[in-house]
């Protein structure tokens, strides 16, 4: 995760670039651009995304250099861990998870299922302390531009499947350039989603000349699409997308499979893990509270 705000390079070695924001240090990919050390830059999901004039970046880092300690302040503070009150089982599971020791399905499980005040407490405790030792204070802010409600599918927990009575938009590839103009260049976004249901009416044709021209902005793109083919997405990947959001919805697959019929659940997760060799960054994940879905199913979600 990196912040929305300009860094200057520390190192380079082999396509990865260190870089600084006021004494933290983050890898990014920086396949594209032709960036020196030094040099100050933007980056987004750990993906070098564009360059900055060193006296641009200079103000806007004088701008955020007091508030950026305090929220680091706050941020520690925040992660604070208080293990009084916790029963011995709970206390007992979270001091593995803290010092990185793997825990079984039946403690996950554990954990899931509590409900005592104390051992909720300590649960979230132990959760913010670890994101805090993770990623620190650092987050990615994305505009979403949802340019199609059309869709192909007919999943029934969703609000856009094809059987569904809403009223139906696509935006023009024209329109969906210039409203990722607008967001870039007008209101200061630095990570944009391109949303949409499944609609192949946005050909190959159509999504590259799309991610070409939003890519000329300077910004990373994050791909919402759906399920489309590995070539798809590799023709993508060219065209300058770095990031692709897929959820496997559940690792049940008789749930999957009744809540999404045409679909199956090994081609979704092959496409997920395909797109991660192909080089995206990738978000994915599950829903919670399908109908049929147990305790145990979400285990296995996180699991998997």
């Amino acid at each position: 995760m990196c912040y929305a705000i300009p860094g200057r390079i520390t190192g380079i070695e082999k396509g990865i670039a260190v870089v600084d924001y006021f004494g933290e240090k983050r890898n990014v990919l920086c396949d594209f651009a032709d960036v020196r050390i030094g040099e100050y830059v933007y980056a987004q999901g750990g993906v070098l995304i564009s360059k900055i004039p060193a006296k641009e970046a200079l103000e806007i880092l004088e701008a955020w250099r007091e508030r950026f300690f305090q929220l680091k302040e706050v941020d520690r503070k925040s992660a604070m861990v208080h293990g009084e009150g916790a029963s011995d089982n709970i206390l007992g599971i979270l001091q593995k998870v803290s010092t990185g020791r793997e825990i079984s399905r039946e403690e996950a499980l554990e954990l899931l299922r509590s409900e005592e005040k104390e051992d909720l407490r300590l649960l979230m405790d132990t959760a913010n302390n670890l994101r805090q030792r993770d990623h620190d204070n650092a987050c990615c802010v994305h505009g979403i531009i949802e340019f199609s409600n059309y869709c192909g599918n007919d999943c029934f927990y969703c609000g856009i499947r094809q059987s569904s009575p809403v009223k139906r938009y696509r935006m023009t590839p024209e329109e969906i350039i210039e409203a990722a103009r607008h967001a870039a260049r007008d209101l200061g976004f630095k990570a944009l989603v391109l949303q949409s249901g499944d609609d192949l009416w946005y050909d190959d044709d159509r999504l590259a000349h799309i991610v070409r021209e939003v890519r000329k902005l300077g910004v990373l793109i994050f791909l919402s699409i759906g399920l489309r083919s590995k070539e798809t997405y590799r023709r993508l990947y060219d065209a300058g997308a770095r990031a692709a959001l897929l959820r496997f919805e559940t690792s049940n697959r008789d749930i999957f499979h009744k809540l999404r019929p045409g679909t199956t659940f090994d081609e979704r997760v092959d496409l997920i893990r395909h797109l991660k060799e192909l080089g995206y960054v990738v978000a994915t994940g599950f829903l919670v509270g399908l109908p049929g879905e147990s305790d145990e199913d979400l285990i296995e979600n996180i699991m998997l």
